[in-house]
Formats: structure tokens, C-alpha cells, sequence
């Protein structure tokens, strides 16, 4: 390997005042001091703060232990730098040849298909990712006629849009997001206090949007945004399935689109859904996205942990499967 083929780090166990200033001026909410904290509180991750000297750029580690298995995460849940850019050739060699400070046994990393042309050769699964790549161009009357008598119908039932900033909001979000599990028969990634802290972390910081639909004083549903680098990213949306004869979601999705357009961000990325996933993928699509494929890549440094991780992880999914159907 030649000299420049690797980036040159300094691990962190704590920001540098560097670091905080850095996330505030390129807007770099994931790999805030703020959010880690979130993450820390939430499901009791360890986080290693990560600088490139050269390009004078950092990335946030985000380590979570299932069992002995550790597994570390570039800026969860939306991936990149500080700086918004995707992690290259000289990112990856540089995390493998050098001798991290926690215990990790792979780095997975989400690189956007937007963003990202690079030919990488590493392990990878595929995602269809959906973006509004040109915020400022997009229109409501350039919506289907369908969806816009919707939006109507829902205004004239007399739904409410609103920010959720009560605790009862964060109570109210997880028990909608564990029905929504249940019903779609999915795995539940995220507890009680994450949400929790969601809505605590956005009463200060304009970079997360929780927003809330109600109708007639009953919650009908909530979407949760996260701002990253002036990119909007659909991070969670649940609703009430038996108010949703009065057409809150798409009020409700349409008002955190607008919001964001007001407010200057310059894409709206849906994020990644199962790729075969067609009527979600239709659902974004309506809006006004766009559908690519997407990688998430996975850094194996520890070839031995890795392989009993995935077995771990098959023999898992097959009771699951078999527990569903029953």
C-alpha cells in the first residue's frame, strides 16, 4: 500500500471542542455530542469519536453489544461524515489497519446512493433508498390528484397538525410503533426510552422534527424527522389505524414536506425500505421521490466473531419466522 491510501485517525472517547464545533457548523446532528447521548441513554452504546486529520473531517462510531458480539455503526442511522460525505476507500483502510480503542467486531456503514459512486469491495446488503433530491422544486398541486383530495378531506375532518413536545408523546409513539410491529409481524428495534428522548432532545434542537395529527383531541398519528447536513430524513412514521378513515397521515406527511421546503432543507430522503417492498415503495414514490438502490457495508474485523455472529443471527430469524406463522 502507498502513502495517501489510508486517512490518518485520532480516536476519541469524548468530543473535542473541535468536534462540537464542527457538528454545528456543517449542521451534523448524528454525530453530535447530543444525539450520541440520546443513543447512550436509550440502548447503553458505547460511542468512539473518530478524526481525519487529512481532510480535517470526523465520524461518529456508534457500538452496540448484542450478547459478546459488538457492532459498530458510521453515524446511525443516516451514515457519512461531519461534512456529509460518503466513506471512501481511504476511510475503510484506514479503520482497518489501525487499532480502534473499544472492542469491535465489524463497522457497518450506509454510503447514499445519491451521493455515492464508489466501487467498494466489501460485504453489502441491499436497500431500496427513496429521495426528493430537489426539495425546493417540489409542489403540492404537483401531487396525484388522489393524494391532494386527501390532504383536503383530512383539513376539512378537521385535523390538527402540531409539534409533540409532551412526555405522554414519547409514551404514545413507541406503544403506535410496537402495534405497527405487530401488525406487519416485524422485529422491535427501538424502546421506550428512545422515544422518550426523542422528544426531550426536540424541544431544543430544530434538527429533530416530531410532529404530531390529531383529531378531535385524540392522537392520530406522528412523523419524526431528522436534519442532516439540509437533509431531511423520514426517520419514523405511525398512525392510529382507526382514525385513519380521516386522512391524517397524509396531512400529516404533506405538512412535514412543507415544513421542510420553508425552512430551506434540500431534500427529503424517505430512507431505506426491504427491497421487494412494493407498496411502501409506491407510497414514497407518490410524494415525489425517487428510488435507487442502496448498500449498507460491513467492515469484518474479526472474521471468527462474525461468523458465529451470523449463525446467531439465522438461527435466530428462523425461530422468529416460525414463531410468526404460528
Amino acid at each position: 500500500m502507498t502513502q495517501g491510501d489510508s486517512a490518518r485517525f485520532t480516536y476519541l472517547l469524548e468530543p473535542s471542542n473541535d468536534w462540537i464545533s464542527s457538528c454545528k457548523l456543517n449542521k451534523s446532528i448524528v454525530h453530535n455530542i447530543d444525539w450520541q447521548a440520546l443513543l447512550q441513554k436509550s440502548f447503553d452504546i458505547k460511542t468512539i469519536y473518530v478524526w481525519d486529520e487529512v481532510n480535517s473531517d470526523g465520524f461518529t462510531i456508534s457500538v452496540f453489544s448484542v450478547g459478546p458480539f459488538h457492532i459498530g455503526y458510521i453515524g446511525f442511522p443516516t451514515g457519512g461524515t461531519i461534512k456529509g460525505k460518503p466513506i471512501d476507500i481511504k476511510i475503510i483502510n484506514g479503520l482497518q489497519e489501525n487499532k480502534l480503542p473499544l472492542k469491535i467486531h465489524a463497522i457497518r456503514f450506509t454510503n447514499s446512493s445519491f451521493m455515492d459512486k464508489q466501487i467498494i469491495n466489501l460485504p453489502s446488503e441491499l436497500t431500496n433508498e427513496t429521495s426528493i433530491e430537489k426539495l425546493w422544486e417540489w409542489k403540492q398541486e404537483n401531487l396525484p390528484k388522489a393524494v391532494r383530495s386527501d390532504i383536503r378531506k383530512s383539513k376539512k375532518n378537521g385535523v390538527e397538525i402540531d409539534n409533540a413536545i409532551g412526555l405522554k408523546d414519547g409514551v404514545n409513539i413507541y406503544e403506535l410503533y410496537r402495534k405497527t410491529i405487530k401488525r406487519n409481524k416485524g422485529n422491535e428495534r427501538y424502546n421506550s426510552k428512545y422515544f422518550e428522548q426523542l422528544i426531550e432532545l426536540s424541544k431544543n434542537n430544530k434538527d429533530i422534527q416530531c410532529i404530531k395529527a390529531t383529531y378531535n383531541n385524540k392522537t392520530a398519528g406522528f412523523v419524526v424527522l431528522l436534519i442532516q447536513n439540509k437533509i431531511a430524513y423520514y426517520l419514523h412514521s405511525v398512525y392510529v389505524q382507526e382514525l385513519q378513515r380521516f386522512r391524517s397521515s397524509d396531512l400529516l406527511l404533506n405538512s412535514a414536506i412543507d415544513w421542510c421546503k420553508i425552512h430551506n432543507i434540500e431534500k427529503f430522503n424517505f430512507m431505506s425500505s426491504p427491497i421487494g417492498n412494493e407498496s411502501l415503495e409506491f407510497y414514497k414514490r407518490k410524494w415525489g421521490g425517487e428510488t435507487r438502490l442502496q448498500k449498507t457495508y460491513t467492515i469484518i474485523l474479526n472474521p471468527i466473531m462474525m461468523k458465529l455472529f451470523d449463525i446467531g443471527n439465522y438461527v435466530r430469524n428462523k425461530i422468529f419466522i416460525l414463531l410468526r406463522w404460528k
